[in-house]
């Protein structure tokens, strides 16, 4: 796998040297280089403590259907899609939700004890989840 600009009518020539770098466009990748890195480091498998609907309004975990529409229905897209076998990340990336602001909702599941951390199986770091991470994340389209 490889990070670059594309557009550069230098690429692959004798023009192509370190001097034409934008340092803009530079740091720009290295962004993306280092929240696929924060992905990486903080996906996991959730996995449900129990079988039982969680009381969520008990806990204040309920978010308002009507006042907050868009957040609840991810929320709910989210919690529907744990299985024990997907990641966050894959969870994620199939509901179109941004990876961290699932992390951070399903954090209070965590502490209250209703979801517990899994290990992501270091088989599922092929190219099609690394790809997908640098594919997906809002910050491609500054390419």
């Amino acid at each position: 796998m490889s990070i670059y600009w594309d557009g550069y009518k230098e690429y692959h020539t004798s023009a192509d040297s370190p001097e034409i770098i934008e340092e803009e466009k530079l740091e720009i990748v290295i962004d993306v280089v280092l929240r696929y890195i924060d992905i990486l480091e903080n996906d996991y498998i959730p996995v449900y403590t129990q079988k039982i609907p969680i009381y969520q309004s008990r806990y204040d975990l309920y978010i308002d259907a009507q006042n907050e529409r868009e957040l609840y229905l991810n929320a709910t897209d989210v919690l529907y899609e744990i299985d024990g076998n997907k990641s966050l990340f894959e969870i994620s990336y199939t509901k179109g939700v941004p990876f961290f602001d699932i992390y951070r909702y399903l954090e209070k599941y965590i502490e209250l004890g209703f979801i517990k951390k899994e290990t992501v199986p270091a088989s599922r770091f092929r190219k099609p989840l690394v790809q997908n991470i640098v594919e997906h994340d809002p910050i491609r389209d500054k390419f």
